[in-house]
């Protein structure tokens, strides 16, 4: 089976830039700021390694304080449903396993979704959705290009080789299924975001938006008292600005007794 990589590259962009276009520059700056991290972790194989090792300690801790009746729970539903096999132990994560940076990649893209979802909900300006159609097609070719170099598997812990197809497990209702699929990219680009300079780029850019993000969001405010205080409540620039909220019965009243007291 061979699948178009232009095709793909050019649909998930599209995707990106309208998720851009909708949520605006801010939220999608979160995004890169997430993606930024993993192209470091690429550059940085030993750092990702470490990165895993902990997760694994720390996955291993907890199970110890789990009662064992639930650990096979656990491992029953594993193995059931997602056919992974843990041995009656805790899960450990692969450094080296494409699949577990796929996974990462995934998590790391929703949730900076949810976290720009509950940072505030005004919409942006026109100016604000074109700088957010800009950078979330930035995003969407860096998930391209992230997913692809964890399906070649040359920048990952252990220095995996290189392999031109991508395997995986197939199963159907219609009868038994093959037992690989083998899916070939054709039309990929000679070059990747590890090429050169590239990477440090993307992790510039990530580093300046993520500045960005918390200047914008957070702001540190003097009182009268001459006392500082800090303001997380602030509308980055290019979002429109909310209505003032409307007065509940209770501050209505609040206000009607002290403009009584204030008049007696």
């Amino acid at each position: 089976m061979q699948i178009n990589w232009t095709l793909i590259t050019c649909v998930v962009i599209v995707f990106f830039a309208w998720s851009g276009y909708a949520r605006g520059w801010w939220k999608e700056a979160i995004t890169t700021a997430f993606l930024a991290v993993l192209i470091l972790l690429l550059q940085q194989p030993a750092w990702a390694k470490s990165l895993i090792d902990g997760f694994n300690s720390l996955v291993s801790t907890i199970w110890g304080f789990i009662p064992s009746s639930i650990q096979t729970l656990i491992n029953d539903i594993l193995e059931t449903f997602l056919g992974v096999s843990t041995g009656g132990g805790a899960i450990q994560a692969n450094a080296s396993d494409p699949g577990t940076w796929i996974i990462i990649l995934i998590l790391a893209v929703a949730v900076s979704t949810l976290l720009g979802r509950a940072a505030f909900a005004n919409k942006p300006t026109p100016l604000g959705a074109i700088f957010g159609v800009l950078i979330g097609s930035t995003n969407g070719f860096l998930v391209l290009n992230l997913v692809r170099e964890y399906l070649d598997g040359r920048a990952l812990p252990g220095r995996a080789v290189a392999s031109a197809e991508i395997t995986q497990a197939g199963t159907s209702a219609f009868g038994p299924a093959s037992p690989t699929i083998s899916i070939q990219a054709t039309n990929l680009p000679s070059f990747t975001i590890l090429d050169s300079a590239v990477p440090y780029i993307f992790i510039g850019a990530g580093l300046v938006l993520a500045i960005a993000v918390i200047n914008t969001r957070i702001a540190l405010k003097t009182n009268k008292e001459g006392g500082r205080k800090i303001d997380t409540k602030v509308v980055p620039p290019f979002y429109k600005s909310g209505p003032p909220p409307k007065p509940t019965e209770l501050n209505t009243l609040v206000k009607d007794i002290k403009k009584m007291f204030n008049e007696s």
